[in-house]
């Protein structure tokens, strides 16, 4: 940290001109007319002392055009307090040291945080864009009643921080924020900053004054959310900054940078064997319209664990993990743990079809997003989406290859299905609806009613108008074909019944 006179004037609440305030110092002198002074020293004088023999100047009363006190005082008192701002910035200058080398030691987030909470004597709290704690620092000092149960919990109660900061806020000139976050007697203040990349929000780090703010940590804060910014990017370009080999060896793979011999020499040695266990690759994209956006960065260990500790990287803003067929239907259902895990953090996850040339991982890594993108167009709920479950969604938009005309895929409905969607548009009845669940049930009559919540009876009188009035016939394969291949085209151009 450089020593400015500007910065000494606004630690001592000196007057400094403008033009002086960038000019650095590196050590401070009283005045004697018997010594020579280097440009960077600083030279304490009396008013009565003027003029002097020195580049920089402060004098103990004010005096136009120099640096100087708002009062007079003694050349001790003013001596005292330029090295106490000198020792003010060699802290701050150790402490960013330490910061520096923590980021440097790539053991993440968990270690900056205990390197700076031994510098600020204070716990700190890592908090992400939706509020759940990732890391902390000395949790069980926290003497709040409120704070301490954010912790415990592992999160804000749900809407907190957004009446948070209505109440009373200060807001330091270089960013940082304090406040009062508690409504208990034994409140705390807070030192809290966002963390960002690219100008999006990725989560807040939080200092707890248990022990009283020291002059220094502000600065030092300010420096710490750098810091962990830089991390947080890092984390961005590489997927993580605890990478094990077989995640290098994904990300390798995704870019295409290993072929032949040398692919397979890279394989053997992280223990990959794509014919020994089949693979998948899933890729996992946070929703478009979700309410509240997270970083990657801090979720990708959670769900390489959920999915056993997988190969898993993030690459061009997704988290991608290669997973061994045999193990996916264990992960992948509806209504289980991780689906509701993914739900509530706004992910969807594309399944690609078994990888059978690891040579060419970003095919299966385009079926996977693209797989995402076609599921949502026709509004499945996921959050899994299977490619060979879309296999004629792709051919469809193979045959529509981006086009804004849709007549052509409209040729190829069945004509008695279009009729059947006309009548119900025209009379207001649920024909098309019906035999579109009858179809997709496998022609089952129970499952049908159970989805539609009607009696069987129901279906079947459906069933039965519908062949008189159209003349279908529901045991024609072809025609069926016909039909179900219309039901897609249709969905596919986002027509589809509500």
């Amino acid at each position: 940290m450089a020593m400015t006179l500007g910065g000494l004037a606004d630690f001592a609440g000196f007057n400094c001109p403008e033009p002086f305030r960038k000019r650095e110092f590196h050590s401070a002198f009283i005045y004697s007319s018997e010594h020579t002074y280097h440009s960077t020293c600083l030279c304490i004088c009396r008013k009565e002392d003027l003029p002097i023999n020195a580049e920089l100047i402060l004098c103990c009363a004010p005096v136009n055009g120099y640096l100087c006190v708002d009062t007079e005082s003694s050349v001790t008192d003013v001596f005292n307090i330029c090295c106490q701002y000198m020792i003010y910035c060699s802290k701050v200058t150790d402490a960013c040291s330490r910061l520096s080398g923590a980021l440097l030691s790539g053991k993440g987030f968990v270690h900056i945080l205990q390197e700076a909470g031994q510098l600020f004597n204070n716990p700190l709290l890592l908090v992400n864009s939706r509020y759940r704690v990732v890391s902390s620092y000395a949790p069980e000092r926290i003497t709040d009643p409120f704070l301490s149960s954010v912790v415990k919990e592992g999160a804000y109660p749900e809407n907190y921080i957004k009446t948070m900061f209505k109440r009373n806020v200060s807001v330091h000139r270089d960013g940082l924020i304090s406040t009062i976050i508690t409504d208990s007697e034994d409140a705390r203040r807070i030192m809290t900053k966002e963390l960002s990349i690219n100008g999006v929000n990725v989560g807040y780090i939080m200092l707890i004054e248990e022990n009283e703010f020291a002059p220094s940590d502000t600065l030092v804060f300010s420096y710490l959310c750098r810091v962990l910014s830089v991390e947080v990017r890092g984390r961005g370009a590489l997927g993580t900054s605890n990478m094990r080999d077989e995640d290098y060896l994904l990300l390798d793979m995704l870019e295409e940078k290993l072929k032949g011999a040398y692919l397979k020499s890279k394989l053997s040695a992280t223990n990959v064997d794509f014919e020994k266990a089949k693979k998948r690759l899933l890729v996992f994209k946070p929703k478009e319209n979700a309410e509240y956006g997270h970083a990657n960065e801090f979720i990708i260990d959670a769900i390489s664990q959920q999915l056993g500790r997988c190969p898993s990287v993030i690459y061009k803003d997704m988290i991608v993990c290669l997973v061994n067929d045999r193990d996916l239907n264990s992960y992948v259902s509806n209504d289980g743990d991780f689906s509701s895990f993914l739900k509530y953090y706004s992910y969807q996850c594309g399944i690609s079809n078994i990888v059978s040339n690891p040579e060419n991982l970003s095919i299966y890594y385009n079926q996977a997003i693209h797989v995402i993108i076609l599921g949502s167009r026709i509004l499945e709920p996921g959050p899994f989406y299977q490619h060979e479950e879309y296999i004629l969604l792709e051919m469809l938009d193979l045959i529509n290859n981006g086009n804004k005309d849709t007549s052509l895929l409209l040729e190829f409905c069945s004509q008695t299905y279009l009729q059947i969607r006309e009548y119900d548009e025209t009379h207001k009845t649920s024909y098309t609806k019906t035999f579109e669940t009858y179809v997709e049930c496998g022609y089952d009559l129970q499952l049908t009613a159970e989805r539609l919540f009607v009696h069987k009876n129901t279906i079947l009188y459906r069933l039965k108008r519908i062949e008189e009035l159209f003349g279908i016939n529901s045991t024609d394969t072809k025609e069926m074909m016909s039909v179900y291949l219309s039901i897609m085209i249709m969905r596919y151009l986002g027509t589809e019944n509500s």
